[in-house]
């Protein structure tokens, strides 16, 4: 459980009572609108990135920073089992990565 600490340093455990300390301090620390609208000027793109390519060293890069004892993601494979397959994985990672990315998806992992 969450424990909070009022303004008077008092250790606050009913959810009611923290949610107004939240409440009182983001509201402290916010901008209060003015109604007015700011000017944005038109922005002209001198570049586009048209292309991304994720070669077999930047998978083979990213396999590498997985921690081990972490728990699994998403597809419950777990990392340890991919760091011990990344030669065989880091082509076909990166093949699909540079497909999704070429057709503007990125995975939302979370």
């Amino acid at each position: 459980m969450l424990v909070l600490l009022s303004m008077s340093m008092v250790s606050v455990m009913d959810e009611l009572k923290k949610t107004n300390i939240l409440n009182c301090y983001f509201a402290a620390v916010s901008v209060s609108n003015n109604d007015v609208t700011p000017q944005c000027n038109e922005v002209v793109l001198e570049s586009v990135l048209d292309t991304v390519h994720i070669c077999e060293t930047d998978a083979l890069r990213s396999i590498n920073k997985l921690k081990c004892n972490m728990n699994c993601g998403p597809d419950e494979v777990p990392p340890v089992l991919i760091k011990h397959l990344k030669h065989c994985l880091c082509k076909p990672l990166s093949i699909m990565f540079s497909q999704l990315v070429s057709v503007g998806i990125v995975l939302d992992l979370t």
